[in-house]
Order: structure tokens, then sequence, then C-alpha cells
């Protein structure tokens, strides 16, 4: 946990690290005012409990995400499997993976490559859900 301090506040520098880089965490951020307590989600210029003027403090929270969560939510989940750019991409022919369907495979070029991502997009009604059934 660490504790913002609002600017101009004569208490002293924030003791929060810098955010940069900082994607293996989700923060919640309360603001505090330091002459009563008194807490909020949102800052205020005048302590509704205290009626004291600018002592309102950021306070953030923060929690781990845990390891079993969505890949998407760990940020070395990408690292781990790394990123290519699109010139560096081999041209050879992958092992493919037939759908069962023959026009589908037709247009994936002989089928799925595995860890390959595929959009299918087209106007309403056409059958995009049917396909994917």
């Amino acid at each position: 946990m660490c504790i913002r301090r609002a600017p101009g506040s004569d208490s002293g520098a924030s003791s929060c690290p810098s955010d940069e880089g900082d994607l293996m965490a989700k923060k919640k951020s309360q603001f505090v005012c330091r002459s009563c307590g008194y807490e909020t989600s949102g800052w205020m210029g005048k302590c509704p409990s205290c009626q004291e003027y600018n002592t309102f403090d950021e306070v953030v929270e923060v929690k781990s995400v845990p390891s079993d969560a969505k890949p998407a939510l760990r940020a070395g989940w990408i690292a781990e499997r790394g990123v290519s750019k699109l010139a560096e991409v081999s041209k050879e022919n992958e092992p493919r993976f037939s759908s069962g369907i023959s026009e589908l495979d037709r247009i994936l070029g002989g089928g799925f490559v595995e860890g390959s991502m595929t959009l299918v997009g087209g106007d309403p009604g056409i059958g995009k859900s049917t396909l994917l059934m």
C-alpha cells in the first residue's frame, strides 16, 4: 500500500513507487482525510466529516493477480510466449488441422494452424455463428 500526497500538501512526498512497468497487479485507489480518517473513492477539496480543506491523500492498495487468472490479466503471458514481427514469421508450410468442413479448410489454406488466430467476419445473418457451432 502506498500514499500519494495531494499536490501542495505540507505532509511530505509520495511514498508510492513508479507505476511504470507494474502490469502484474491491480490497483484500487481510495482517498483518506489525514485529519479525521474519512474515506471516499474520489478526491474532495473539503472533507464532509471534519470540514477541513485539502486534507485528502490518495491511498493505493496494490493486489497481485493470481497465477491461475486469465492469460490477459497476467503480463508475463506475452513475455513467456514472445511476440514476433510479421517480417520474422516463417513462410514455411505449417502442419494444419482439418476442421471437418471442406469449404472452411479450403478458405483457411488447408485447415487451422496450431497457435494461430482466425477472425470470422461478415454481414449480419451470413451464418458466422452457424459455421462456428
